[in-house]
């Protein structure tokens, strides 16, 4: 663990609505740099996500490291402020990077390198529970690691069962559509949702919808298989738009698993590319559309709790 001693403040990383993440460096080697997580807990239900994302972490230290999940090096606290060690990943969010100019190729890339993080965490019975951009760091080198765990849990009882959940979490424009209801719903298929989403913002440059309910009418397009000849899907080709569709469906059950993600023919490797017509085509769409981007881009995203 870092102390005041060992190492020097460099720099404010980030700050939530839980605490701040600071960059250190070892004063006796420069080079070795660790990001700080400093959480004062307002509450019990923070103070329940902090020691949530620590076993969890710790849990998988044990199993072995995976190069596409932020590794955590430990925890100390005082009872009123929690420090939890973090690596330092160099490169920014991938959020940083989507735009209507990130080719075919990129995306993919970067995809791929989620789908693995999500199998490695399902496989090891963890669900994160709020993948999204910003919660998708990425090195200087394009190495991508799954980040924050705040909401991650274990989805496996003692003997196997999986565990069904109550508790609605998350960021709204990234949630599967059975958070939005009242009932109990399974941990993997709400990552790939998640996922899911996370691919369309890539594909197009934009977040594809604010939520998926009723009350979003994009989403209703989509859900109901009426926006094929709207814009932006007008402009993908067949293969990617059922590639979706087995992602982003609202049927639980047919909805595909990671593995199923993982295995599909849609994420085999292909050549770097300029952006396609497709694109720029996306890039003249009418100054409301614009509004719209504008207005999803400034990423006021609501985190609901809601303990039941």
């Amino acid at each position: 663990m870092t102390n005041g001693t060992e190492y020097n403040i460099v720099k404010t990383l980030g700050e939530g609505a839980y605490g701040q993440v600071i960059l250190v460096e070892k004063r006796e080697n420069p080079n070795k740099k660790i990001a700080l997580k400093k959480i004062v807990p307002k509450d019990e239900r923070t103070l329940e996500m902090i020691n949530s994302e620590v076993l969890v972490l710790q849990a998988l230290k044990k199993v072995g490291r995976h190069q596409n999940v932020i590794k955590m090096f430990g925890m100390k606290t005082d009872n009123i402020k929690y420090c939890i060690s973090m690596e330092y990943v160099d490169g920014g969010e991938l959020f940083r990077k989507i735009s209507a100019e990130m080719s075919l190729a990129k995306v993919k890339f970067y995809f791929r390198q989620l789908v693995d993080g999500l199998s490695f965490l399902h496989e090891n019975g963890v669900v994160h529970r709020d993948i999204k951009p910003e919660n998708l760091l990425l090195t200087k080198s394009d190495i991508l690691k799954i980040a924050d765990f705040g909401f991650a849990t274990f989805y496996r009882k003692e003997n196997g069962e999986e565990e069904m959940f109550t508790l609605q979490c998350g960021t709204n424009f990234f949630m599967a559509p059975e958070l939005f209801t009242n009932n109990p719903y399974r941990g993997p298929p709400v990552d790939v949702w998640s996922a899911g989403v996370v691919l369309a913002e890539m594909l197009i440059g934009r977040l594809p919808w604010e939520n998926a309910t009723d009350a979003s009418y994009p989403y209703l397009l989509w859900i109901t298989n009426a926006c094929d000849d709207d814009e932006p899907w007008k402009y993908m080709d067949e293969d990617t738009i059922i590639f979706l569709r087995t992602i982003l469906t609202d049927d639980v059950e047919a909805r595909a698993t990671i593995q199923q993600v993982k295995d599909d023919p849609w994420l085999a490797l292909e050549e770097e590319a300029t952006p396609s017509l497709k694109r720029k085509a996306i890039e003249t769409e009418s100054s409301s559309n614009d509004q719209q981007v504008e207005k999803m881009a400034k990423r006021q995203r609501l985190e609901t709790i809601q303990i039941d």
